[in-house]
């Protein structure tokens, strides 16, 4: 498994089955959902990427509210990498200027640095951010 800090470093050219989220603590919801994309990823020949943020996204939309973190950065990537099926995980740096991106700008962002077979969510996830894939 590779894992990115930046976007700057991604230039994946198969195509990638992703899900995005925050998944501190990859319990057995976020395994679900994992596996979820890697049977997609399989139908559509694709590689699962993981696309994650650091630090987390409310630290950065809430400033002040109190974080406990189930794991780092570190030890999420080696929960993830024990998995099996995921390819990559870019962990974003989520920044001030990140939150203030509409839909659009995010997916279209990642979409500059991979081919988007698919996104698999979960069902809470932000309708905007689905309707943007499917305009990619």
């Amino acid at each position: 498994m590779h894992v990115f800090t930046t976007l700057d470093e991604v230039a994946l050219r198969r195509p990638q089955a992703i899900t995005v989220g925050a998944f501190d603590g990859v319990h057995r919801g976020h395994h679900y959902l994992i596996q979820r994309t890697a049977e997609g990823a399989a139908r559509l020949d694709a590689e699962v990427t993981v696309v994650t943020f650091w630090p987390p996204p409310v630290a950065v939309v809430r400033p002040g509210t109190p974080i406990q973190c189930l794991t780092l950065p570190a030890e999420k990537n080696a929960v993830l990498a024990a998995l099996g099926s995921v390819g990559q995980v870019i962990v974003l740096p989520f920044t001030p200027a990140m939150a203030l991106w509409p839909p659009e700008q995010f997916m279209a962002t990642l979409a500059e640095h991979m081919q988007i077979a698919a996104l698999v969510e979960g069902d809470d996830f932000n309708e905007p951010i689905c309707d943007a894939v499917r305009g990619i």
